[in-house]
């Protein structure tokens, strides 16, 4: 957890502590000045573990750890007290009430969420060989929005007009097939084109922390589920939520223009962390949210939203292949061709790639590490490591065979260095730890 994130976390506490002060000042002052001594020692615990952890960079995730619960335990209290009439929607008023529930939702939802990644990294530690971050992730994600539908459905029904399609915005509002569908599919085919242009016109692609824990990952089985995740689940569940739930609310308390710019930066906040580092695909991502967003507001709807979505997605992965072909057809070959392609056939292609795109990096790792598999050309291996890893400094395949590679001329000193950088950063990748003891029984022969 960042300390972005973190901050995000804490403005949200604040304004749903602004609001639910309204139903009762004198109680809510109440709650908040009692039980100081459990607050006070459960503070102490979270400080000495935080102490013991020797980790400072983890300072965000135990801030949260303390406030989060204490506010949650503080506030069920308040509510728990809280004259039951108080809490009806007639007495507090739509817009008071549905903003109430909405940060009561984004509360619990980050409580919940924050208890399944520790259970997740409980069990890795556990067992070991079913660590991934990149499996992590993609259960969350999936799980995640779940649980916010799950949620809406039941805070609605204490709103007699109020249903679940509606407030999720999947009503067709008497569209016309042609704005209903026809715009928004060819809205999703034109930001495709765009940002795919953006995105592969560029000579290098930045490393984004989402690229490395994909290149981390080894399982088939995880890449499917980010498949699954990602280009079949996220594109409805994020409009739903989005520019269903969210928009709905905003648009209810503050009007269209607010809920229009409100939840297309938070559409756009929500992607940045996994983009870091990638300027361009972070300014298409806000771009598409805010194209989505006036979508809604223009339709009434999140129906065309979801198509655009799904357009889009289906569309870049498309082009992205489309590219990549063109761009580099001897690696494309490679690619695709690799289980049947002899030794001969691969050290051809490759080279051949290098000479068609001197900037690709791949080629140049792929060619060091079947050398060092082969256990030959070690010298020329390192060198063309090197060269990936120059036009790619951080990309953990990379670092991996440089270190297989050092490992096999004999450096294994410098092998173990690089694998243990790699444990430290890929904690949750059993394969690291796999290369690490086997460098490091290399060492011991040495001694």
């Amino acid at each position: 957890m960042s300390f972005g994130l973190l901050g995000v976390v804490f403005s949200f506490i604040f304004f749903d502590a602004v609001f639910i002060k309204k139903q009762d000042p004198v109680l809510y002052q109440k709650c908040v000045r009692s039980g100081f001594w459990p607050v006070a020692a459960y503070g102490v615990l979270v400080l000495m573990l935080f102490v013991l952890s020797k980790r400072w960079e983890d300072l965000p995730v135990y801030g949260f750890l303390f406030v989060l619960p204490v506010y949650l335990f503080k506030r069920y209290g308040f509510l728990r007290r809280l004259n039951p009439a108080r809490r009806d929607p007639q007495v507090l008023g739509l817009g008071l009430s549905l903003t109430l529930d909405a940060f009561n939702m984004a509360l619990i939802w980050a409580a919940v969420m924050s208890l399944l990644t520790m259970g997740l990294e409980f069990f890795s530690s556990l067992y070991p060989q079913m660590q991934s971050d990149l499996g992590e992730v993609v259960f969350i994600s999936g799980l995640s929005p779940l649980f916010l539908l799950w949620f809406i459905n039941k805070s609605i029904r204490k709103y007699r007009d109020i249903s679940f399609r509606e407030i999720l915005g999947l009503q067709r509002q008497g569209l016309p097939l042609w704005r209903l569908i026809g715009v928004p599919f060819l809205a999703g085919i034109g930001m495709a084109a765009v940002s795919s242009m953006m995105i592969h016109s560029r000579e290098a692609q930045p490393a984004t922390p989402l690229t490395r824990m994909v290149e981390s990952t080894t399982s088939p089985w995880i890449f499917l589920s980010l498949l699954v995740v990602a280009v079949f689940m996220a594109p409805f569940l994020e409009e739903i939520i989005f520019r269903g739930y969210l928009y709905y609310l905003v648009e209810k308390i503050k009007g269209k223009k607010t809920a229009v710019i409100l939840i297309a930066f938070l559409f756009g906040l929500l992607h940045v962390e996994q983009y870091w580092g990638d300027w361009t695909a972070i300014t298409m991502v806000a771009i598409l949210g805010v194209l989505l967003t006036l979508q809604r507001m223009w339709t009434r709807s999140s129906i065309p939203g979801v198509i655009t979505h799904y357009v889009y997605n289906g569309a870049m992965t498309v082009l992205s292949v489309l590219v990549f072909m063109t761009s580099y057809p001897s690696y494309y070959e490679f690619q695709t061709k690799f289980p049947e392609l002899t030794f001969q056939e691969k050290e051809t292609l490759l080279k051949k790639s290098m000479e068609q795109s001197p900037g690709l990096a791949g080629p140049y790792n792929d060619l060091a590490w079947i050398y060092a598999e082969q256990n030959i050309h070690l010298s020329r291996a390192l060198e063309l490591a090197d060269r990936a890893l120059a036009l790619d400094p951080d990309n953990y395949a990379f670092l991996d065979t440089k270190a297989e590679v050092l490992y096999r001329l004999g450096r294994v000193d410098e092998a173990v260095a690089i694998a243990e950088t790699l444990v430290r950063e890929y904690s949750a990748n059993a394969y690291s730890q796999q290369q690490l003891d086997k460098f490091k029984s290399g060492l011991k022969e040495e001694e």
